[in-house]
């Protein structure tokens, strides 16, 4: 729930809602398109903090634009992490135990927790339910068809993150 919660509040209301919410406001939305927006707003979030959570254990530090270590070494609460907690065995928890938070995580220590978290599928329940956003937003632009401009630049902004890997529509 903890997770869910930053996901929400950090990821999706302080990067899309806001700033959505902020310009339809300024562009004299009304209530529903408000509520439309805010609904939308939070899968897409949603979905853009799980992927970059992913990125952060799996991606490469090109592609994420810092080192694939930072997430390990700052002991990052995400889904991955929870994941492997609860489904991994115990000499797999005292693995993670001595290098998830660790200060200087070598990349031999970063491939074992990449190991553990594949060998665990938690990178595919992850995907799985990002997936399950991308569907909630899709279900959110049937609810946009009656503003078309509005919708227009939603399928474009969606369009935007796809194109950056942020979420994959199955």
């Amino acid at each position: 729930e903890r997770i869910a919660s930053i996901a929400y509040y950090k990821t999706a209301w302080y990067t899309i809602i806001g700033p959505m919410l902020m310009g339809a406001i300024l562009g004299g939305a009304k209530n529903k398109l408000l509520e439309n927006i805010e609904e939308f707003g939070k899968h897409a979030g949603v979905a853009f903090q799980y992927r970059d959570d992913i990125l952060g254990i799996f991606g490469s530090s090109a592609t994420i634009g810092k080192s694939i270590t930072s997430d390990i070494e700052e002991k990052k609460l995400t889904l991955l992490y929870l994941f492997t907690y609860e489904e991994a065995n115990s000499e797999q928890i005292e693995i993670m135990n001595a290098y998830y938070g660790k200060e200087h995580v070598t990349e031999k220590e970063a491939r074992i927790i990449r190991e553990i978290m594949s060998d665990l599928e938690v990178d595919l329940k992850v995907e799985k339910l990002i997936k399950e956003e991308a569907k909630r937003i899709s279900l959110t632009y049937i609810k946009l068809l009656k503003n078309v401009q509005f919708l227009s630049l939603l399928i474009l902004f969606s369009l935007k993150l796809q194109s950056k890997n942020v979420i994959i529509y199955s």
